[in-house]
């Protein structure tokens, strides 16, 4: 599992999406995979949208760290 540290800065908007650090950002995209592997998201295709969006698997990532 990736080494997690804890971003010092309290000011809005860090950690928020579209502004993660890359290790944030890896983390997101990790936890996506596990999602779609467990049947919980289906990433979005040319023709379909994703069942959940980033913000939505953000806050769920977050809670269950």
């Amino acid at each position: 599992m990736a080494d997690l540290s804890r971003v010092e800065s309290m000011q809005y908007p860090a950690g928020h999406l579209a502004h993660l650090s890359e290790n944030q950002q890896a983390q997101l995209e990790a936890f996506k995979k596990i999602a779609q592997e467990q049947g919980y998201f289906m990433p979005g295709t040319a023709t379909t949208e994703a069942s959940h969006d980033d913000e939505t698997m953000l806050y769920a990532c977050v809670e269950h760290s």
